[in-house]
């Protein structure tokens, strides 16, 4: 899929919360090449910040 989206997009952003039971749901993202590239304190409720990642995307058209 993100092969396809190369061709019509620069960078995926996605955004999860902070809290520790979605510890898995950011490894699975980081173990994917996203990089997280910011967090807003108390986003969803006190204590569960929102933690936003991106994953720029190559154009092998481009190479």
């Amino acid at each position: 899929m993100e092969h396809r989206l190369a061709f019509l997009a620069r960078v995926i952003v996605v955004e999860t919360a902070g809290r520790s039971d979605y510890a898995p749901t950011r490894a699975f993202y980081e173990a994917r090449g996203y990089r997280a590239v910011a967090t807003i304190p108390d986003f969803y409720a006190p204590g569960d910040d929102q933690v936003a990642y991106v994953k720029y995307l190559t154009n092998i058209a481009q190479r």
